[in-house]
């Protein structure tokens, strides 16, 4: 389970706030990929809300021509919608999307348009600074490869006032074959010095 930790509990390139940010994680697990958010917005909506499905990838909006990138944990119920300019570096997503399944928590999205220097963020209708991001999705018969991203893939980027940050980390098993491996040199040093 590789975790995608988009660090949005980190302050990102320079922004600070009270509150921190949100992170994202995606974990390989098996054949298809985990994505789950913790951590707290620091903005409020300044747009209407709307409806988000959840998507991870890029797809083309009608009368563009660049598409957009988006990664979202929605289940097409109303969101709450906060926009901004977009700056610092977006997880370099595929030109295709794939859909999240079995959503639960609460909602969380952004998307980049790549048009222009603008971004959205998305989360519960009515969230405020401090509100908790705990959302959860599944992207089934995926690799982190086919969304674009490696085991050391990150970086971090800001919606207007929305801190995001990203990386890749490892999953929990990669943990425990490190520590079996420690273990085992530190019970050979140990024969060895007897």
């Amino acid at each position: 389970m590789l975790k995608f930790k988009i660090l949005l509990l980190s302050i990102v390139s320079g922004v600070t706030s009270a509150y921190g940010a949100i992170t994202i994680s995606i974990e390989q697990s098996g054949s298809d990929l985990h994505i789950s958010t913790s951590g707290t917005y620091t903005v409020s909506p300044n747009q209407a809300d709307v409806p988000l499905f959840g998507l991870v990838g890029q797809f083309l909006p009608t009368g563009f021509s660049n598409k957009n990138e988006i990664i979202s944990l929605a289940t097409g119920g109303s969101t709450g919608l906060y926009t901004g300019s977009i700056t610092g570096t977006v997880p370099p997503l595929p030109d295709v999307s794939y859909n999240v399944t079995g959503v639960t928590g609460t909602t969380f999205g952004y998307v980049k348009d790549n048009n222009f220097n603008f971004g959205a963020i998305y989360g519960p209708v009515g969230f405020t600074p401090g509100t908790i991001s705990s959302g959860f999705g599944v992207v089934q018969n995926a690799t982190l490869a086919d969304i674009g991203l490696t085991p050391s893939s990150s970086g971090s980027f800001s919606v207007g006032a929305q801190p995001v940050s990203w990386a890749v980390v490892p999953e929990p098993s990669t943990y425990v074959l490190a520590c079996s491996s420690l273990a085992l040199g530190f019970a050979f040093l140990r024969r060895k010095k007897r």
